[in-house]
């Protein structure tokens, strides 16, 4: 397994950017794969046709990781 550190400054670029162009903060552009999984305080009607709309509870929320997941993670940073 690949060693990083867990701390750190992230640079700023689209690929890390998850609002939609053009969006509000809340709107989101996760790849189509994430309408399989549960993240927390979301249910299906969260998926709107062109976006993933965030709850107004928070900006962070729990996703329980898989691989899939965890790859295209690591394909942003």
């Amino acid at each position: 397994m690949e060693s990083k550190s867990g701390y750190g400054v992230l640079n700023i670029s689209d690929r890390v950017i998850l609002t939609k162009d053009g969006q509000t903060k809340s709107k989101w552009n996760l790849p189509e794969f994430f309408k399989r999984y549960r993240i927390s305080y979301h249910t299906e009607n969260s998926w709107k046709d062109d976006c993933f709309q965030s709850a107004a509870k928070g900006q962070e929320f729990v996703i329980h990781a898989d691989d899939e997941i965890i790859d295209w993670v690591k394909c942003l940073f």
